[in-house]
């Protein structure tokens, strides 16, 4: 019986013993040794873990070191899937691949406490470079245009990336013309061409494009244009003289001299005794005041402005006519940078005609003023009276209140200057008012 006992016993044990093992975690780790993954993406590295007993938890490690999911700085993040048919996943999130994660090894790990109890194997990731943005350089980099060039020069436009694998492509152009076009290699990574300068590819805009290659996860941000400028071409300036070609002998003739693309300029003309001339800069404008004698029998004039800058020189030529007419009403020339004609004849026009409105407006204002002055003037009414009679009427039009009945007052008066046929004075009741007054200067004074 003690052996049966015994035996029993033995039986539970090896019981207990197998449901311990079967209890025990198992890991699975759902990634290839290697991970390819480009710069700048985010990849998963997949931990499955089977029957993990109570008060074990899953650890992430970086070369031995621990991931901590709980810093927010950080670039790793645990996600923990739903536990369903004994297993529940365990996967690791890493943003923005660098170039620092190449080759490193992470590991899953089952610890209780901080007791390890098991690990998954190693897995890698195989980083895919890419030409990134870092400071101070953001790939293409174009080689800016900064000294000036001259006509008929040769200058060399490029640009340049970063070597990766898989290589990315470099497009130069001039507007929307090509002029290079390629996929750098790990001995050239540049871009460039060389142009025979034109005076019209001064407004024109040299750009870089780099393109990606098309395969499948390849960040978007990589595809990134720069600028290389406009050309600055040098070139001698541009002369242009204004003012008139004829003059009259005895008053001024004012010529400019405006170039563009100058530092300076200069005039040169023929010296005589009979012409009196004076030179005045503004800016880099020059301006030329010349007279000529009366008593000059000289018929013409050349004269040549002379402008520079560092490319060189340029000029032009006005040949000035001179004649004999009368100067008696020729205009007076008031001349700026940009010279106007005033005339005598014109001004006196203009005083005139401002005259002539100005004496229409004082007109029509008398006229309105009299009107209005006229239309409040009270209008009576009056009848002869046969009899020695006071009467009282009612005013026609008044422009006065009162408070009392307004009425006219009249009285017959008597053949004899100063004599009354009735005591007026008593017999008014109605004071009148200075205006009523007026009216009554017909009335004699007793």
């Amino acid at each position: 019986m003690a052996t049966v006992v015994y035996t029993d016993m033995n039986v539970i044990a090896i019981l207990v013993l197998l449901i311990t093992i079967v209890k025990s975690s198992t890991l699975n780790i759902n990634v290839p040794s290697y991970v390819a993954v480009f710069e700048t993406n985010t990849v998963e590295l997949l931990c499955k873990v089977k029957f993990m007993s109570d008060g074990q938890h899953i650890v992430w490690y970086r070369d031995n070191i621990k991931i901590d999911p709980n810093n927010k700085q950080d670039r790793y993040k645990i996600q923990e899937g739903t536990y369903k048919e004994n297993a529940q996943n365990y996967d690791l999130e890493i943003s923005n691949v660098s170039r620092n994660d190449k080759n490193t090894k992470y590991t899953c790990r089952v610890m209780d406490g901080t007791k390890e109890m098991e690990r998954s194997t190693e897995a890698s990731l195989d980083i895919m470079n890419v030409p990134v943005p870092t400071h101070p350089y953001f790939y293409p980099i174009c080689q800016k245009i900064t000294a000036g060039v001259t006509v008929g020069e040769q200058y060399r436009v490029s640009c340049e990336t970063e070597y990766t694998e898989p290589p990315v492509q470099l497009i130069l152009r001039k507007g929307k013309q090509v002029l290079c076009n390629r996929t750098v290699t790990e001995e050239d990574q540049a871009c460039s061409y060389t142009i025979d300068v034109k005076l019209q590819d001064a407004d024109t805009q040299f750009t870089c494009s780099q393109i990606g290659p098309n395969v499948q996860d390849y960040p978007p941000g990589v595809t990134n244009i720069c600028t290389i400028g406009k050309l600055n071409i040098l070139q001698p300036p541009t002369v242009d003289i204004k003012g008139d070609t004829s003059a009259t002998k005895g008053r001024e003739v004012v010529l400019i001299c405006d170039p563009e693309d100058a530092k300076s300029c200069k005039w040169k003309f023929e010296k005589n005794k009979n012409i009196k001339a004076s030179q005045d800069n503004t800016g880099n404008a020059c301006i030329l005041r010349l007279t000529l004698s009366k008593s000059s029998t000289l018929p013409s004039l050349n004269i040549t402005c002379i402008a520079m800058n560092a490319i060189g020189r340029s000029s032009s030529t006005k040949t000035i006519y001179f004649d004999d007419s009368k100067t008696t009403g020729l205009p007076v020339v008031d001349w700026t940078v940009n010279p106007s004609v005033r005339s005598p004849l014109w001004t006196g026009v203009i005083i005139a005609i401002t005259g002539c409105f100005a004496i229409v407006i004082v007109l029509i204002t008398s006229v309105i003023l009299y009107c209005g002055w006229r239309h409040f003037l009270p209008v009576y009414s009056h009848t002869d009276v046969p009899s020695q009679d006071i009467y009282s009427e009612q005013y026609n039009r008044s422009p006065y209140r009162m408070e009392s009945v307004q009425k006219c007052i009249g009285i017959q008066v008597s053949d004899e200057a100063g004599e009354c046929t009735d005591d007026v004075e008593k017999k008014l009741t109605i004071e009148p008012t200075k205006r009523d007054e007026q009216h009554y200067s017909h009335i004699c004074s007793p």
